[in-house]
């Protein structure tokens, strides 16, 4: 259908998605008021993240979707698109127990978030039709190699400068090199001109809230300062969390026709 506007189930989703972000913000103002956080609040706000990312999986037409994809390719390169639909439900559960577990211990939790790494990497290699010898040749040549330059130097000297105190502070370092190619595939995502803007830059503002939420959790943790920025690293993670959960939302096709029916 050309020129197909939004769905309900989109409307619906995004509807979910801000509701999810109004209860951390109200979350983090009972937190400033009375000095003491009440989980449930945070945690119910991410499961209605997992929900609405089952949601909106359940309501991809796959025709239209794997069309949307594959019309944007340079040159015809494959790709497997389903990584992406299904990976990013999976990867919310997955930040759902991790945002639980590492309350009670910040090892097992950290572990639990380098998995969701994992997963939103396997999401984005589905539709990233990259190949290192576009390192070589290719006019996006010179991108990919500040890109990948940028984004595994930078986290590097922040990690020296806010976040090393000591050996222990070195087991953060496999999450954040984790981190750090979750970012780079998303920014390379972004060189793919032919797909919606917003379809390309969501994932850019995600990837870098995240790295910029998880620099101020190594601070604390390892840090222990006395101004804590509880609300900055709830802010900036829930928002990598929505924008990584509805990106589907916008993709469409050349015609107009919106993925999510």
């Amino acid at each position: 259908m050309e020129g197909q506007g939004y769905s309900r189930t989109a409307i619906a989703a995004f509807v979910s998605g801000g509701i999810s972000f109004v209860m951390v913000i109200i979350h983090e103002a009972v937190r400033y008021y009375t000095g003491s956080p009440i989980m449930a609040i945070d945690w119910a706000a991410n499961a209605l993240i997992v929900a609405t990312s089952f949601y909106i999986r359940g309501h991809v037409d796959e025709k239209t979707y794997l069309q949307a994809v594959m019309e944007s390719l340079p040159e015809g390169r494959p790709v497997s698109p389903g990584r992406f639909i299904n990976g990013m439900p999976a990867a919310m559960v997955v930040g759902l127990a991790a945002e639980i577990t590492i309350r009670y211990n910040f090892i097992a939790g950290m572990i639990l978030y380098l998995a969701m790494q994992v997963l939103l990497i396997y999401c984005f290699s589905g539709i990233l039709p990259f190949r290192m010898r576009d390192f070589r040749s290719g006019e996006s040549k010179v991108y990919y190699r500040a890109v990948t330059a940028v984004l595994l130097l930078v986290p590097m000297v922040i990690f020296c400068l806010f976040i090393y105190n000591g050996l222990q502070s070195l087991v953060v370092v496999p999450y954040m090199l984790f981190l750090s190619v979750m970012t780079i595939t998303t920014y390379f995502s972004f060189a793919l001109s032919e797909r919606p803007l917003v379809f390309r830059l969501a994932p850019v503002v995600a990837s870098t809230s995240f790295v910029v939420s998880d620099i101020m959790v190594g601070y604390e943790a390892f840090n222990n300062p006395a101004d804590k920025c509880y609300a900055a690293i709830s802010i900036t993670y829930i928002t990598a969390m929505l924008l990584f959960n509805l990106t589907i939302l916008v993709l469409k096709t050349r015609k107009g026709e919106y993925v999510v029916s």
